[in-house]
């Protein structure tokens, strides 16, 4: 048995999954640029507020109480879509949460270096 409260990733069969918040702005403010993982997928369940994604140029708005998840090769970006500080727990590969804290620990994030890093964990910026 897991029993956790999430306030640090856990992973379960293969995947992570950590809680997360966005912040709500005026205006809207991509959480990642658009990308593409080639062979992960990655989920996102809504605990409150709602998410704004972009699909393959699709958009959707996620509440709370739903789930999308993004298969491999979909390019995709996400944002807060609400006015309140939106919660979530997102679902990832060992291999993407590799990528996420590559990301938060690079000093210069040009996007030559960013492209480069994308790459080496197997995903694509677009």
């Amino acid at each position: 048995m897991i029993l956790t409260d999430l306030s640090s990733p856990t992973s379960l069969d293969g995947f992570i999954c950590a809680r997360w918040s966005a912040e709500s702005t005026p205006e809207r403010i991509e959480q990642a640029p658009r990308h593409r993982h080639h062979e992960c997928r990655e989920g996102w369940y809504v605990l409150s507020g709602s998410l704004g994604f972009e699909v393959d140029g699709q958009e959707v708005e996620v509440k709370a109480g739903q789930l999308i998840i993004i298969d491999p090769g979909e390019v995709h970006t996400f944002w807060n879509s609400s006015d309140v500080t939106t919660e979530y727990l997102i679902l990832m590969t060992p291999k993407t949460a590799a990528l996420i804290d590559a990301i938060h620990a690079m000093e210069e994030r040009s996007w030559p270096k960013l492209v480069a890093l994308f790459e080496e964990y197997g995903a694509e910026l677009v």
